[in-house]
C-alpha cells in the first residue's frame, strides 16, 4: 500500500511538471524555451525546427569549414590507447576549406554532407528531448575517449 501511494505521488509530481509550460524563469530573470535554451538575442533570427526548414537550392553561400581535434594533442595520456593512431599529428581532420551550402541547409547538413564526400566517419542520433542530432563521434573519435570531460 505504501509502495503504492509513492507511486501515485510521483506519478501526479510529474503531471504537475509537464503542466507547468514550456517556459521556466532562469536566474537573471530571462525566460528559457521548450529546450531549455536562452532566449534569442536582439537582432538574431529566432531558430526554425527542422522539419518545418526548407532547403531553397537555387539560393547558396558559402563558409569555411574545418573538423579538428587538436585539443587531443594535449591530452593524449588520456586517450583510449587502442584511438592514439586515429588521431592526426597535427590534430586536422578535415582542413579548413571553403563549403557551400544552400538557404535552409544547418551546420548538421553540411556536416553529414562534408564528411560524407571526404569519407570521414561520423556516427550521430537524433534527440528528441530537444529536437535535435546529437554527434557521437568523428573520425572514430568518440565522447570520453579522451578522458570523462571529453566529448
Amino acid at each position: 500500500m505504501k509502495k503504492r501511494g509513492i507511486c501515485l505521488l510521483l506519478a501526479a509530481v510529474m503531471l504537475c511538471c509537464a503542466a507547468c509550460g514550456s517556459r521556466q524563469t532562469t536566474e537573471g530573470g530571462g525566460e528559457k524555451d521548450q529546450y531549455m535554451t536562452e532566449p534569442v538575442p536582439d537582432g538574431k533570427p529566432d531558430p526554425v525546427e527542422p522539419q518545418d526548414t526548407t532547403v531553397d537550392t537555387t539560393t547558396t553561400h558559402t563558409c569555411t569549414f574545418s573538423i579538428s581535434c587538436e585539443t587531443i594533442l594535449d591530452n593524449m595520456d588520456k586517450c583510449v590507447e587502442n584511438k592514439k593512431f586515429l588521431v592526426p599529428a597535427d590534430g586536422v581532420i578535415f582542413p579548413a576549406t571553403e563549403v557551400t551550402f544552400s538557404d535552409g541547409e544547418s551546420v548538421y547538413d553540411v556536416l553529414q554532407r562534408v564528411c560524407k564526400a571526404n569519407k570521414i566517419h561520423m556516427e550521430s542520433s537524433f534527440t528528441p528531448v530537444y529536437n535535435s542530432a546529437y554527434i557521437e563521434g568523428i573520425h572514430n573519435l568518440y565522447e570520453f575517449d579522451v578522458g570523462k570531460l571529453s566529448g
